[in-house]
């Protein structure tokens, strides 16, 4: 086979996976109507706010930032890149907390929260509310120590820190525009003021685990959870899947509980399926126009779950590839030499320091 045909089977593939991850889902009216309310909660448990999908990496496995993303179209990705209006922000805040139902509000999406600057701003009115326990995941490049005095003196409940290993050369090849030395030291620095105020801000690292840095785990999970309260080891997925070669092709498929539980919203107020649409193919509907609860409680909602409660799930854009649904029976183990309890399912293994051993 000669270099220009593999060259057109691999542009094939690409575009098929293009159209496969941006098809829009589309409902038939009579089926639209026919569905029967199935509301979960009033209000998601689970939100991610999208304050900004502008990112200052390009990581090489990243979905929508990637400079070689399959999914990019004339160099850049199919969703336009913006920044939430404060007054929506707001607005989504105050919906989310007057509801008086415990939410975990997360401030990420497809790009770096600390790029948005009314961050504070945001977590200082979500702090009014009791019933939401506010963080969000950076890269920690831009953590700088007067951002950290800023975050906790404005309300951050949780943070999560992606660092990928403990090896500067190997976090340098995949985490492009990061710097090992600047993120380490800007995390320890959190670490520091949050001690020195007593912060009861609860603080995760997470590390999505390339082939050749799997022995970096032990090291790295030693190193951090005497540190943090949560470490998180994340096998990477292809660019994309959604699939994971832990889930048994024999397992019994089951409604996902993303659908029951979680709302994506993006920058401009849209509407995801769920945490692996990147690019909206789920439009579920638009909260600047109809409101968190409206959408939550809508038709489209509505006639996604009913189709996975008939396990017509390939009806759906996005599900019918997906593993993401698999919940299992997580592993829970505990290393008594090292006080750990260790959780294993499908997609991650968690390390939390033993409660007991601590007392």
């Amino acid at each position: 086979m000669g270099d220009s045909q593999i060259k057109l089977q691999l542009k094939n593939k690409i575009e098929r996976l293009k159209n496969l991850f941006l098809k829009r889902a589309k409902i038939n009216g009579r089926e639209e109507e026919s569905v029967s309310s199935v509301s979960p909660t009033p209000m998601p448990q689970m939100v991610y706010l999208e304050l900004t999908n502008h990112c200052n990496l390009r990581c090489i496995m990243c979905t929508f930032h990637s400079p070689v993303s399959p999914f990019l179209i004339n160099g850049k990705p199919p969703r336009e890149k913006g920044f939430m209006e404060k007054a929506l922000a707001f607005n989504i805040v105050d919906e989310l907390g007057s509801s008086g139902q415990p939410i975990t509000l997360a401030l990420h999406g497809a790009g770096e929260p600390l790029l948005y600057k009314d961050l504070a701003d945001v977590l200082a009115r979500a702090s009014y509310y009791p019933n939401l326990n506010t963080g969000f995941l950076t890269n920690a490049m831009l953590l700088t120590p007067e951002a950290s005095e800023k975050l906790l003196e404005n309300g951050l409940k949780w943070i999560s820190f992606s660092i990928d290993g403990n090896d500067p050369k190997l976090f340098a090849t995949y985490r492009k525009g990061s710097d090992f030395d600047k993120v380490f030291s800007n995390v320890m620095n959190f670490i520091q003021i949050a001690r020195e105020k007593g912060s009861t801000v609860t603080t995760h690292v997470n590390m999505t685990v390339q082939e050749e840095m799997w022995q970096q785990v032990d090291g790295f999970v030693d190193f951090w959870l005497p540190l943090v309260d949560r470490v998180s080891i994340s096998p990477c997925r292809p660019m994309g899947s959604r699939r994971s070669h832990l889930v048994s092709p024999e397992a019994k498929r089951i409604p996902c509980t993303m659908l029951f539980s979680m709302m994506v919203i993006y920058w401009d107020g849209s509407v995801g399926l769920c945490c692996e649409d990147w690019f909206n193919a789920g439009r579920m509907g638009d909260v600047k126009k109809e409101g968190v609860a409206s959408v939550w409680q809508g038709k489209r909602f509505q006639w996604v779950r009913k189709m996975h409660q008939k396990g017509l799930y390939s009806r759906v854009p996005l599900c019918g590839d997906c593993d993401i649904w698999f919940n299992g029976t997580p592993e829970v183990k505990k290393d008594d030499i090292k006080g750990y309890i260790v959780t294993k399912n499908a997609w991650q293994w968690e390390y939390r320091k033993d409660a007991i051993q601590q007392s």
